[in-house]
C-alpha cells in the first residue's frame, strides 16, 4: 500500500497550504487503500467462483461457500435459506475450533426454514449480539444468504463485491441443482415415480454392505395375472394399473424404507431394520390395499390382485445381497403357486 506522510522537508506546491497538501495526501492514501481492496476481492471472487462451481451437490456448493467466507470475513453464523420452490434445502453454518486451534464448521440443517421477500442486492445492518449482518439476496428469486459477523471486528465489503459473490453463488447452485434433478431423472421409474431396478439394486448394496444394520428385510410384489389385463383392455389401461399399484406400494412403506419398480409388473421393497414379523405385517397392508383399488374402462369395472415374497436377514456374515434377492424370489414363487393375492416368507433363514 501507498503511504503518504506530510511533515517537515515534505515538498509541497509553491504557494499550497498545509491543510490543501494534507487533504491531497489523504485523498492518495484513500485512493491507493481502496485499489488494494479491489484486487484483493477480484482474488478472492475468482477463487471462490471456481470452488463453488466445482460441485455438483447443492449442500457441498453451500458448505464450500460457507468455509471460503469464513476464511476472508470472520462470521459467527452463515444462514442459507431458498425459497419454497427452489427445490434446495436450507442450511447454516456455525465455526468452531478444534482442538489443534484451527477451525471447522458444523453444519446445521434447516429444512423448514424458507427465504423472505427481501429486496435483491447486499445490505448491512446491526444485530445486536450477533454483530453485522451482510445479507446477500440470489439472483431469480433463490433465496438468500445471512453472515453474522463476530462482534467487534469490522472488515469493508464493497457492494460489487457482494455482488459478485451472490451471483457467482447463484449460478454455482442452479448448475447443482440441474444435475440433482438430471440424476433423479435417471434412477426414477418414469411411469410410478419410484426407483427403477438399476437405482434399487445400487442402493441394495449400500444398504447390504452396512453390518451394523440388523435385521434387513426385502419384499418383492408381482402383479396377479397381468397379462391378461393387457390382452383384455390394452397396454394404457395397464399402464394405469402399474401406476396406481406404484402409489399404493409408495404410501404403505414407512419412512425410510426404498420401493422400486423392479421390472415390468413387479416391484420391491427394501426395509432396513425390519425383522421377519414386521416386514410380513407391511407385505399384508401392501397386499390389501393393492386389493382395494378399484379400476374402470369401457364401463367394465375389474381389480387386480398382488403376490408378495417376504426375505429376511438376520446375521450378515455369510449373508449377501444376492441371496436376499433370492430367498425373497423363492417365497414369491411360493405365494403364486399357494393361490396369489397372498403373501409368503421365506421359512429357511440361513442368514
Amino acid at each position: 500500500m501507498i503511504i503518504v506522510k506530510a511533515g517537515a522537508g515534505d515538498d509541497k506546491s509553491p504557494g499550497q497550504s498545509a491543510s490543501e497538501y494534507h487533504r491531497e495526501a489523504e485523498w492518495a492514501n484513500g485512493r491507493a487503500s481502496a485499489l488494494t481492496q479491489r484486487l484483493k476481492e477480484a482474488r478472492f471472487t475468482v477463487g471462490f467462483c471456481r470452488a463453488v462451481y466445482a460441485h455438483l451437490d447443492p449442500t457441498t456448493v453451500c458448505s464450500t461457500a460457507a468455509a471460503w467466507l469464513n476464511d476472508y470475513f470472520p462470521y459467527r453464523l452463515a444462514l442459507f435459506s431458498f425459497a419454497r420452490d427452489s427445490e434446495l434445502e436450507s442450511v447454516a453454518f456455525v465455526p468452531t475450533r478444534t482442538s489443534g486451534g484451527g477451525t471447522e464448521l458444523q453444519r446445521l440443517v434447516l429444512g423448514a426454514l424458507h427465504a423472505g421477500s427481501s429486496e435483491r442486492g447486499a445490505s448491512r445492518r446491526s444485530t445486536g449480539v450477533m454483530g453485522a449482518e451482510v445479507s446477500l439476496s440470489l439472483p431469480d428469486g433463490l433465496g438468500e444468504l445471512r453472515l453474522y459477523q463476530v462482534e467487534g471486528e469490522s472488515q469493508r465489503l464493497s457492494r460489487s463485491f457482494l455482488a459478485g459473490i451472490s451471483e457467482c453463488l447463484a449460478a454455482a447452485l442452479g448448475k447443482a441443482r440441474d444435475h440433482s434433478r438430471v440424476r433423479e431423472l435417471a434412477l426414477r421409474d418414469a411411469m410410478t415415480g419410484l426407483f427403477n431396478r438399476r437405482a434399487f439394486e445400487e442402493l441394495l448394496v449400500i444398504e447390504g454392505e452396512r453390518r451394523e444394520l440388523i435385521p434387513l428385510s426385502l419384499l418383492l410384489i408381482d402383479i396377479d395375472d397381468f397379462k391378461s389385463i393387457n390382452d383384455r383392455f390394452g397396454h394404457p389401461v395397464g399402464d394405469e394399473v402399474i401406476s396406481a399399484v406404484g402409489k399404493a406400494i409408495s404410501e404403505e412403506c414407512r419412512a425410510g424404507d426404498l420401493a422400486a419398480r423392479y421390472g415390468g409388473e413387479e416391484f420391491a421393497v427394501l426395509l432396513p431394520g425390519a425383522g421377519v414379523s414386521s416386514a410380513a405385517g407391511v407385505a399384508e397392508r401392501i397386499r390389501g390395499r393393492i386389493a382395494s383399488i378399484g379400476f374402470s374402462f369401457s364401463l367394465q369395472d375389474f381389480v387386480v390382485t398382488g403376490s408378495l415374497g417376504v426375505a429376511c436377514r438376520r446375521e450378515p456374515k455369510g449373508c449377501g445381497v444376492k441371496d436376499l434377492i433370492c430367498q425373497a424370489d423363492n417365497a414369491l414363487y411360493r405365494a403364486k403357486r399357494g393361490g396369489k393375492n397372498q403373501v409368503a416368507v421365506h421359512e429357511h433363514q440361513a442368514c
